[in-house]
């Protein structure tokens, strides 16, 4: 498998849309509590956030493709806003490409963009019951610092 990274911004948004929307089903499969707020979020509204991010700051989407099938099988979406705060966004591969170093690179190559861009701080929200995604993050230096709950 042969994995090419290419590098957008807002404009290039749209391309994520079926891969979020997997990891939005992802997360309502994991929640105990917020199923029905979690399947009514839509793309058009999420992309409504990140674009006004972009305007805020900047906006980077890391893009993987499998060369062989021209599929995308990940993705990575970072910002940079007021106060040179960076957050990962958003990221997800494709359950048949993990395992293969796609969700590192992702992750790295925006986490060198967000430095590149003077990031202070850089934080990610991760989806209460995604347990399995804590190891992940932490292999880059992440780790929880608070919970925020939600009635």
């Amino acid at each position: 498998m042969k994995i090419t990274y290419t590098q957008t911004d807002q404009a290039g948004l749209h391309l994520v849309e079926p891969l979020w929307e997997r990891l939005r089903d992802h997360h309502a499969s994991i929640s105990n509590h917020f199923l029905e707020q979690i399947m009514a979020n839509t793309f058009k509204a999420r992309s409504k956030d990140l674009l006004d991010k972009a305007e805020q700051g900047l906006l980077n989407i890391m893009l993987a493709s499998d060369e062989l099938s021209g599929k995308l099988a990940g993705y990575c979406i970072s910002s940079i806003t007021g106060g040179n705060r960076g957050e990962l966004d958003s990221i997800f591969v494709l359950q048949d490409y993990r395992g293969s170093g796609i969700g590192q690179e992702l992750m790295t190559l925006s986490l060198d963009w967000l430095k590149a861009n003077s990031a202070k701080t850089i934080t990610i929200s991760v989806m209460f019951g995604n347990d399995e995604a804590l190891p992940f993050y932490g292999k880059f230096g992440f780790y929880p610092r608070t919970y925020v709950l939600t009635k």
